[in-house]
């Protein structure tokens, strides 16, 4: 697996990664809104619904509960919703009657959001107690039930929907509108990422060039620059374009280097065939000499003894000579000794 191919699956994996945040996010956030709206416009439609019932009938009378009108107002309620659940508050909020079948767990309701629905109409959303749950509140509909003077003898309190409003999460789930809102999302998602794959593509495009680039000047054994195309972006360099030019500048001096390398070598070894070619002929003319004078030592007269032996003794000056300038040359190729430079006389 090369490199590019490991970024372009990063690159994607993240895009994806995100992409699918969104989504979610945006379908949560659209879940929970919408739960809000409809339970605040359930609210500001029924927000009369209590008044209209105190209206209707007299449901208290001195306290005591008019079981008559109870009736007509418990028939008039489940004509109108069988869920919403009502109950008949004094006026500190102790429950005096339910008409819930389940025995509420709350022995009263707090009246601060009643007066608050009371004194805002229920504008924004005001949420209440709900007698048949420990904790959590509901939406609901309130009146005051009048008394002598401006005083109230007590609160009809209707919890709206009741126990239905449990299940608006699970109504919603099952609902066509939420399976085509998921469907949207989920086609959303796969549109974006094809047209973020394709455009990760297009971005990457010339990245893969310069990597295919790089993978036949290492495969050319660093011996050849590959081709370049010129392009210009916007009228400006960018970086890959920069990337792009500097490794060919790279590549281009890595050649020459190679080249030079190659000349020196090549120029290497013609010294050192020309430099064996020189000690070869003092050597065989040395050798020659010394083994005339083993060989004839007895008949060669004193005379030619002398001379063969300063011709000998010439040619061991001159292979001296040779090495010593060898060994400098190899001194100088090393950088061990630093030349000089003076003027001609």
């Amino acid at each position: 697996m090369s490199l590019l191919r490991t970024l372009d699956r990063r690159l994607a994996a993240v895009l994806g990664l995100l992409l699918t945040l969104v989504g979610v996010v945006g379908v949560v956030s659209t879940l929970l809104t919408t739960r809000h709206h409809l339970v605040e416009a359930e609210q500001k439609l029924n927000w009369t619904l209590a008044a209209q019932l105190v209206q209707e009938s007299a449901l208290l009378e001195h306290g005591v509960i008019e079981e008559a009108n109870l009736d007509r107002v418990l028939h008039m309620l489940k004509v109108i919703n069988p869920n919403n659940e009502i109950y008949i508050l004094d006026a500190e909020g102790s429950i005096l009657h339910t008409s819930s079948m389940t025995p509420p767990v709350r022995d009263a309701v707090d009246l601060e959001p009643v007066r608050r629905f009371l004194a805002t109409r229920g504008r924004p959303l005001v949420l209440g107690d709900d007698p048949l749950m420990a904790e959590g509140r509901r939406t609901f509909s309130a009146a005051r039930i009048p008394g002598d003077g401006e005083r109230s003898q007590g609160y009809l309190y209707v919890v709206l929907a009741g126990s239905g409003e449990r299940s608006l999460t699970e109504a919603l789930r099952g609902s066509s509108i939420l399976r085509l809102g998921a469907s949207v999302v989920l086609s959303f998602l796969a549109l974006s990422l094809v047209a973020g794959w394709v455009l990760l593509r297009l971005l990457t495009r010339r990245l893969r060039r310069l990597d295919r680039a790089m993978r036949e000047f290492s495969n050319s054994g660093f011996a050849q620059v590959p081709a370049r195309e010129e392009r210009d972006v916007g009228g400006q360099r960018d970086d890959l374009e920069r990337l792009d030019r500097t490794f060919h500048r790279m590549a281009e001096r890595i050649v020459e280097q190679m080249e030079e390398t190659q000349r020196a070598d090549r120029l290497r070894r013609e010294l050192v065939a020309n430099v064996s070619h020189d000690l070869r002929t003092p050597l065989a003319s040395l050798q020659g000499y010394l083994e005339t004078l083993r060989l004839k030592d007895d008949s060669l007269s004193a005379d030619d003894r002398r001379r063969y032996l300063d011709i000998a003794l010439s040619q061991s000056q001159r292979l001296a000579h040779l090495v010593s300038e060898l060994f400098d040359l190899a001194k100088l190729d090393a950088g061990e000794v630093a030349i000089e430079l003076e003027p001609a006389p």
